[in-house]
């Protein structure tokens, strides 16, 4: 039996406009290389975890079995897996509640490349994730509109965005109509301001499908003001805004209809997708797509499964699933070869997004529907 944590194979100009106007000791230095990393900001702590190249499968949660533990008592003991499959990094929300954002937008699944960047809400807690090697990254050329998104369906190479937000000061300028902008001073943060007060990650704008909102990223210490006001929260964008981040002031200048083009990213985005099951050791067979019934689904070698497997390590009836939203549970059917959730032989077992399931010889990975 193979190692599923290292040999999982996987079918692989702003517009002018006048207006008035693994851990460190210090983990957020800016001049520190950037490796693979999640850089954690709860309420009451900010630290990072670095990842080690050859990790493919860890966990986020709040238990201390999990890879990387929060303290956080609003999210789940395991909330996110995160699967690195070849040059893709998924991450699944496995937890009890739906309290994940990726990007802003709340949704149980997020695929990115594998060196690109990912910003999680989870909770009351941001995650920021670089999946960057500093070694070939250059921040310095990166463009804001194409900078570490979420793949979105059907979005990609808009000519002409119903809507554009253009944040300008004495730092320079940012347009961005679809990927979200993070302001601080880290090296790669998409829009970089420099002073005593100001943060490494210090807040962030971003579309969601109710709005374009900006938020404070520092848990108000020491916090952003918009239009004057202390921001706490989402604060949704609906027209110019002033933003003030210690004695500096952002102008963020909003060109189009912002509703429209909101609806326009998020028209087929699906707030429950179902679950599937893809082979990861075989590109001949395509995804499985579980589909929540009341009754149990048989797995098996035999025509009258529900899920027909031609292998000849499976059993004719090898096994059981009952598919709920967010997980299922797998009963083995006294099998010949025995029924594996990552790598571990189970009689029952509750399956959540990210793990691997084995029957015989055939190995899959649960995860949402794209």
């Amino acid at each position: 039996m193979q190692d599923y944590k290292t040999q999982i194979n996987f079918p692989d100009n702003p517009m002018p406009r006048p207006k008035k106007a693994v851990r460190t000791k210090n983990p957020l230095d800016t001049d520190l290389a950037l490796e693979p990393t999640f850089y954690i900001f709860s309420k009451n702590r900010k630290t990072n975890f670095r990842i080690p190249q050859d990790e493919k499968v860890f966990k986020i949660g709040r238990s201390e079995q999990c890879d990387v533990t929060i303290d956080d008592l609003t999210i789940s003991k395991e909330q996110i897996a995160v699967i690195k499959i070849n040059d893709l990094c998924y991450f699944m929300d496995c937890g009890i509640n739906d309290c994940v954002y990726f990007n802003g937008v709340k949704r149980r699944q997020a695929a990115i490349a594998s060196n690109n960047r990912l910003i999680i809400k989870v909770g009351n807690t941001w995650i920021i994730y670089f999946g960057l090697d500093s070694s070939c990254a250059n921040f310095e050329d990166t463009n804001t509109n194409l900078l570490k998104r979420v793949i979105l369906e059907d979005t990609q190479g808009d000519k002409n965005p119903q809507a554009e937000l253009l944040i300008k000061s004495k730092f320079g300028d940012a347009v961005t109509d679809e990927a979200p902008i993070l302001v601080g001073s880290h090296k790669a943060c998409d829009y970089k301001i420099k002073g005593p007060e100001i943060r490494p990650f210090h807040f962030i704008i971003y579309f969601n499908p109710n709005g374009t909102f900006i938020e404070d990223l520092t848990h108000g210490k020491p916090g952003i003001k918009v239009n004057h006001l202390n921001c706490i929260g989402p604060r949704p964008i609906e027209e110019d805004i002033t933003i003030s981040v210690g004695s500096h002031n952002i102008f963020l200048y909003v060109y189009g209809h912002l509703q429209n083009r909101c609806e326009h990213l998020f028209h087929r985005l699906k707030e429950k997708p179902a679950l599937v099951l893809t082979p990861l050791k075989s590109s001949d067979n395509l995804p499985i797509q579980l589909p929540k019934l009341d009754h149990q689904l048989s797995i098996g070698r035999a025509d009258d499964c529900d899920i027909h497997l031609e292998d000849p390590s499976i059993s004719m009836h090898h096994a059981f699933v009952q598919v709920n939203e967010k997980s299922l549970y797998l009963t083995d059917n006294h099998s010949a070869n025995k029924s594996f959730v990552n790598l571990t032989p189970v009689e029952k077992a509750k399956v959540q997004p990210g793990d691997i399931l084995e029957f015989g010889k055939s190995c899959f990975l649960l995860h949402y529907a794209s």
